[in-house]
């Protein structure tokens, strides 16, 4: 069975574009299903790749237990929120 992935994030910034958006391409181009921006649909992937500004990362875990979750850039965010 092949890897979903997801990559999601809200903001344009340039850790936005290397982190999400350039690795998306770069995953499609190697085969991967790699999906920008699908923010309900968490019960279809095996990985959720997001900015560490974005807080849907506990949906994702409540929509899909088994699911990957990958934090880009973690820097931009709280302590609290990357723990």
């Amino acid at each position: 069975m092949p890897l979903k992935v997801v990559l999601n994030t809200h903001v344009r910034i340039m850790g936005s574009q290397v982190c999400i958006f350039d690795l998306a391409e770069k995953l499609k181009r190697k085969g991967i299903d790699a999906e920008l921006n699908d923010w309900d649909n968490y019960h279809n992937y095996d990985v959720a790749v997001f900015m560490g500004v974005e807080p849907d990362l506990q949906q994702a875990r409540s929509q899909n237990s088994n699911i990957f979750v990958v934090v880009c850039d973690p820097k931009q965010s709280s302590k609290q929120y990357i723990e």
